[in-house]
């Protein structure tokens, strides 16, 4: 291991407390954004098998255009 400068240490000093529920919440914050599912991008939904995407912008554009 090497030896960390003084202001490293200072620094790692006063966060040492906080590094848990700051990493706590860092998980909970990404769970969150992880679990509302986005809209798919086309071309993630075309390798998931997923077809309805398509008949639904196919219906969409066809009704705005007659």
């Amino acid at each position: 291991m090497f030896e960390a400068p003084p202001w490293v240490l200072k620094i790692w000093e006063v966060l040492q407390p906080y590094a848990i529920p700051m990493g706590i919440i860092g998980l909970v914050a990404f769970w969150l954004l992880a679990r509302k599912k986005p809209e798919r991008p086309y071309y993630l939904n075309d390798f998931h098998g997923d077809p309805g995407w398509q008949q639904q912008r196919g219906a969409k554009s066809t009704r705005r255009s007659r």
